[in-house]
């Protein structure tokens, strides 16, 4: 799965430079409702979803009057909050992305996109309230229990963008780092739902 996410990768940066007819700036913000997939039971039975933010900065490359490229680059807070007990866990993971979107635009300003996402983990804490509290900082180093820094998947996008610029996005990014925490026999993948909004700017040439 990594192997083919890259090979999209490579084949979407090679072709862009031919085909780009315009480019857009633009900014977004908004809410992360992040959950993860996991095989460790006492999360996987007591989950909930954590809402969190998201916020940066979008590139829109024109491949025609339909198709474009759109790289962004968000930091944004992913996580999951579970009972275990007398007591619960909120994970938090502050992260930096670059999701690059193959976007197909229909009629009537509105998208479909689908890619991969690259992320870096920044920070992160496991708080436990209740009978037990705690604060547990995530140091990212490749300790039993630790997160690892490099986070890989794939986001889907639907959108609208009206004629001034304005625009709205739902999107859902599956993590593909099963791995993710480094704990044997333990999978560990995000899986975070965003609502966005934002303002594009004018088109150059």
């Amino acid at each position: 799965m990594k192997r083919t996410v890259l090979s999209f990768v490579f084949l979407l940066v090679a072709a862009t430079p031919s085909f780009a007819q315009g480019v857009a700036l633009g900014v977004k913000g908004g809410i992360n409702i992040a959950s993860a997939s996991t095989t460790q039971p006492v999360v996987e039975s007591g989950k909930e979803s954590a809402w969190l933010f998201h916020a940066g900065a979008v590139t829109d490359i024109a491949l025609g009057s339909r198709f474009s490229i759109q790289p962004q680059l968000l930091i944004g807070r992913k996580g999951v909050t579970f009972e275990a007990g007398d007591h619960t866990h909120a994970i938090t993971l502050t992260s930096l992305d670059l999701p690059i979107l193959a976007v197909y635009k229909p009629a009537g300003g509105f998208s479909l996109g689908v890619g991969p996402n690259f992320g870096v983990n920044l920070s992160g804490t496991n708080v436990t309230s209740g009978a037990i509290t705690d604060t547990h900082t995530y140091e990212f180093n490749g300790a039993i229990g630790d997160f690892k820094r490099f986070d890989m998947g794939v986001t889907v996008m639907g959108g609208y963008e009206h004629p001034n610029g304005l625009f709205a996005t739902v999107s859902y990014l599956k993590g593909i780092t099963d791995d993710l925490i480094n704990f044997p026999g333990v999978d560990w993948s995000h899986d975070v739902l965003s609502v966005s909004v934002g303002y594009m700017f004018k088109k150059r040439p």
